[in-house]
């Protein structure tokens, strides 16, 4: 029954009657083991499908990376050392965070991030999302290089497509979250992400030099839990920038960070909160006298509601 509160309790979560039909079981993702046929990567999974569990559990420092789908479950819980993430992709070094296409089962995209600059001139722009602009996230500019060699701009968001406006009509946000009227108009505005970071400038001088990439953003994520138990992180962040490298007297800006994406979370009971959060990407160093850092990315959408199960 519900506390004094009028929250509900363990004691009211039935497991029959949670978000989804629990098809997928009760998985551990632990980032050695193939689990649902999924193969990590590094501790990373990469989802592929919706999942629609009773118990989830990520593990020790494993990695489940919804990328374009759905989180249902029961139960979620998250080790210290785990994370379920709706991340960009992070730049490394002069290459960018990657574009990733609207698509999977949320249609949601995310821009990416430009790629560093090996010439003496200024930085490159990060692509867009093609996410509404209502989103509020862009992505970083990249850090100067001196003088007129200026960082790229991080890029922001553009119109949703038929296909997006209709999954997300489908998902029905607006009537199943019970949120305020401007919540409900911008995640039924904005299912993307926001723009990738801009590239630092460069100056190769009498040395060489390549200036950081910027960082992918963030996606759209969707999670309802029943009971959500939380010590790591569930997180939709900007991908880092990427840092500059020069040799001899080259000078080179640091990438900017990818802007956050929009993560939703509806659960009835919170065991452990954790880090939640769509946090802008971090901007890349810059290399040389007077290559200067990066511009972090802008923080994204965060929706997070704590309520009786719907009836």
């Amino acid at each position: 029954m519900p506390d004094m509160a009028g929250r509900a309790t363990v004691d009211d979560i039935n497991p029959a009657r949670s978000f989804c039909d629990q098809t997928d079981g009760s998985p551990t993702f632990d980032g050695t083991t193939v689990v649902l046929g999924y193969t990590p990567t590094s501790g990373k999974y990469t989802l592929t499908a919706p999942l629609f569990c009773n118990k989830l559990t990520i593990s020790g420092t494993a990695e489940v990376w919804a990328h374009q789908y759905t989180v249902d479950c029961y139960h979620l819980s998250v080790a210290s050392g785990a994370a379920l993430t709706w991340d960009g992709n992070d730049a490394a070094a002069g290459v960018q965070g990657a574009t990733i296409a609207a698509g999977g089962q949320t249609f949601s995209a995310s821009g990416g991030g430009a790629v560093g600059v090996a010439i003496t001139g200024v930085g490159t722009a990060g692509s867009g999302s093609g996410g509404d602009k209502i989103t509020g996230s862009a992505g970083g500019a990249g850090g100067t290089a001196g003088g007129a060699n200026t960082g790229g701009a991080g890029n922001n968001t553009a119109a949703l497509t038929a296909n997006q406006i209709r999954e997300f009509r489908r998902q029905g946000w607006a009537n199943r979250l019970r949120v305020t009227s401007a919540t409900e108009t911008t995640f039924g505005l904005a299912p993307n992400g926001g723009g990738g970071g801009g590239s630092g400038g460069c100056n190769t001088g009498t040395g060489s030099a390549t200036s950081g990439a910027g960082g992918g953003a963030g996606l759209v994520g969707t999670l309802r839990v029943g009971i959500l138990e939380n010590y790591g992180r569930v997180t939709s962040r900007g991908g880092n920038g990427g840092d500059a490298a020069v040799t001899g007297a080259g000078v080179a800006g640091g990438g900017g960070g990818g802007a956050g994406g929009a993560l939703h979370i509806e659960c009835d009971k919170v065991i452990a909160e954790g880090t939640i959060d769509v946090a802008g990407g971090t901007p890349g160093a810059g290399a040389g006298t007077g290559g200067l850092v990066g511009v972090a990315g802008t923080d994204g959408l965060l929706v997070f509601l704590v309520a009786g199960r719907p009836g």
